[in-house]
């Protein structure tokens, strides 16, 4: 299925999609849609990622990381 057009012209991902995207498998995908990880719509039992979502979930992510990374200068 991989990607589906809904109402907008917003593209949504599947989970195999999204295990594509970040190079895991799609156990990986169920158990952080399970915990909450990982951004998602539900409808039911069905599940799509947003993609414009997960960008933006990546870059929170990133400069997550890139604030941890960076070392603390004392006055």
């Amino acid at each position: 299925m991989g990607k589906m057009e809904l109402h907008q012209g917003r593209k949504y991902l599947d989970k195999k999609a999204v295990a594509e995207r970040y190079g895991v498998s799609i156990y990986t995908i169920v158990a952080w849609t399970r915990t909450g990880y990982i951004p998602l719509l539900r409808c039911g039992r069905l599940i799509r990622f947003d993609v414009v979502a997960l960008d933006n979930w990546d870059s929170a992510r990133a400069e997550a990381g890139r604030r941890e990374l960076t070392p603390e200068v004392a006055p």
